[in-house]
């Protein structure tokens, strides 16, 4: 089919030859399928409504569509696709290239991954959906030097928690929390003393949520969280519901 619609001068990537890659998809022709992706149909592609052919497929429940697509070669940049999509939160595109196989661990040239980069951003919706699809909650990149010296971490690989919690990020904290990030790593029990001695509601709170999943209320940086507690500034309540849970550990 992409043959014929290529002689009459249709171009792969025009949404004339999306529709017809679509429509395909929507009617369970994954042999029509196989065919158009060999002859260089992008399986992104879009029609004009903004529709993919995987995602009519999974709307219809042709699973044999859905594996032709899925084994069909991914685009080499899709890695730098993927990390773009997440930095910039087109969310149409990260689901796109999420369900075309992406690599969710690939890195840019500073070793970052989509979900770092998204986290960076504050894109909470990216993260949510990079971490639904599989993206390793504990995968980080190297600290900055500047970050290593400030939060007295030896450590010089920053996890995507420890990253959420310096930047104050409660929503991607919770998010990573949910998908069974690890607590027990010295970038998030030195990152915990840091936020209590910065003081501050955002800080404080997220004190508050590593305990609620888990975080040892014996971890230290010199001193145990609850030297450091004690004296933190910010809201009071949160303040008095850290020293309660350090209190029982």
């Amino acid at each position: 089919m992409a043959v014929m619609l290529i002689k009459a001068g249709v171009k792969l990537d025009s949404v004339d030859m999306a529709k017809q890659v679509v429509l395909a998809a929507r009617n369970s022709m994954a042999k029509v399928i196989q065919s158009m992706l060999k002859s260089g149909v992008d399986p992104l592609i879009r029609d004009q409504f903004g529709e993919t052919a995987i995602e009519a497929a999974r709307e219809n429940g042709h699973s044999k569509v859905i594996q032709v697509l899925k084994q069909h070669r991914v685009p080499k940049d899709s890695g730098r696709s993927l990390i773009k999509a997440a930095t910039d939160g087109n969310l149409k595109q990260l689901k796109a290239l999420i369900q075309a196989g992406a690599v969710l661990e690939a890195r840019d040239a500073n070793g970052a991954t989509a979900l770092m980069q998204a986290i960076e951003k504050s894109r909470h919706e990216a993260v949510r959906i990079l971490l639904e699809a599989g993206a390793n909650p504990d995968n980080g990149m190297p600290m900055a030097n500047f970050e290593k010296r400030t939060r007295s971490v030896k450590n010089d690989q920053e996890s995507p928690l420890s990253l959420a919690s310096s930047l104050g990020d409660l929503k991607s904290v919770e998010l990573l929390l949910k998908h069974r990030a690890n607590l027990n790593r010295e970038s998030c029990e030195k990152t915990a003393c840091y936020c209590l001695l910065m003081g501050g509601p955002r800080n404080l709170a997220v004190v508050d949520r590593f305990l609620d999943f888990g975080l040892n209320p014996n971890s230290r940086m010199l001193y145990p969280l609850i030297h450091f507690a004690r004296d933190a500034q910010g809201s009071p309540k949160i303040r008095a519901r850290i020293m309660a849970k350090l209190q029982k550990g």
